[in-house]
């Protein structure tokens, strides 16, 4: 299997359908992760007839499938499929894409070209996805070099290399109101079909938009106090903008709800060269923090199983 997806399967996989595990507390309070359970012969018949209806996938040998809550595990060799049935998420991707080596044809990977032919991918895969808006290509290059030291000053790895993958990135709004958190991801192969695809868009409360717009317009008349913790002089606040935030894919407990978005930059001064960090935090209309997705805490390693160093060596 190819190693980029053995290690999307083992991460997942080993993440939700391990046995579960506690999450970090954060402002959302704690959850546990889905229990694995058995899929029946039936489900896994809809799981690969699923697949095969959207992506079309070449199959060769045996379909395997795994439940864990509401995910749903599936894939052979060829390609690997996770379903959330709550929200309607999934992720698919095939074996070969980006690994053939073989360089895209420019003038049809061209924005003007590949997004018409990326909206009827996702119509005839069955995706009407509202609210979409392009937000930047995600390239993939191959190339080769051996000797570092030879190369010339300025040397840029995508002028010397093949262009074999362009996905594309989509953001999310609603009548204007940005979405944080959600995920549209689509990259096509030559023959217009899928080859890699993220889809998480969940449904969007009534009150969550409406409690959302009147922050939006807090902010836009500075009636929204920014929290104290980013009035630091080591931060630079680089934008603010109200929407609505929802956890990630791979979070079981999810959550949504109306938040200002903070994008800053911190500098810590006082040396020769300043360490510089940009980041983003969501607070509500109170300016209290908002945490949306949780980590899983792996327990530590039990004493008994540790090799000490007299036993290493």
């Amino acid at each position: 299997m190819n190693m980029r997806i053995a290690a999307v399967k083992y991460t997942v996989v080993a993440t939700l359908v391990a046995a579960p595990l506690c999450l970090a507390q954060d402002k959302g309070g704690a959850g546990q992760m889905p229990a694995p359970r058995q899929v029946s012969a039936a489900e896994r018949t809809e799981i690969a007839e699923v697949v095969t209806k959207r992506f079309h996938p070449k199959v060769s040998g045996k379909f395997n499938a795994y439940g864990a809550g509401e995910y749903r595990f599936g894939g052979t060799d060829d390609f690997f499929l996770i379903e959330r049935n709550d929200l309607g998420s999934v992720a698919f991707e095939t074996k070969t894409y980006g690994t053939t080596g073989k360089v895209l044809d420019a003038s049809a990977f061209e924005k003007e070209v590949l997004l018409p032919r990326i909206e009827k991918a996702l119509l005839e895969a069955g995706f009407d996805v509202k609210g979409k808006k392009f937000a930047h290509f995600q390239d993939e290059f191959v190339g080769a070099f051996h000797d570092r030291k030879a190369l010339p000053e300025g040397f840029d790895p995508r002028h010397e290399s093949k262009l074999v993958a362009r996905s594309v990135a989509f953001d999310r709004a609603v009548e204007g109101l940005p979405v944080f958190g959600s995920e549209l991801l689509v990259g096509l192969n030559p023959d217009g079909t899928i080859g890699r695809f993220r889809l998480h868009w969940p449904k969007l409360q009534e009150d969550e938009v409406k409690n959302a717009r009147a922050l939006q317009a807090e902010v836009r008349d500075k009636k929204w106090q920014l929290p104290t913790s980013l009035r630091e002089e080591d931060t630079e606040v680089l934008e603010v903008t109200a929407g609505v935030g929802h956890s990630a894919f791979a979070d079981p407990q999810f959550r949504s709800a109306a938040v200002v978005r903070v994008l800053y930059r911190r500098t810590a001064k006082g040396t020769e060269h300043p360490l510089v960090s940009t980041g983003f935090r969501y607070f509500d209309r109170s300016g209290k923090e908002v945490v949306f997705s949780s980590f899983p805490v792996l327990p530590g390693t039990d004493a008994s199983l540790k090799v000490s160093e007299k036993k290493r060596y």
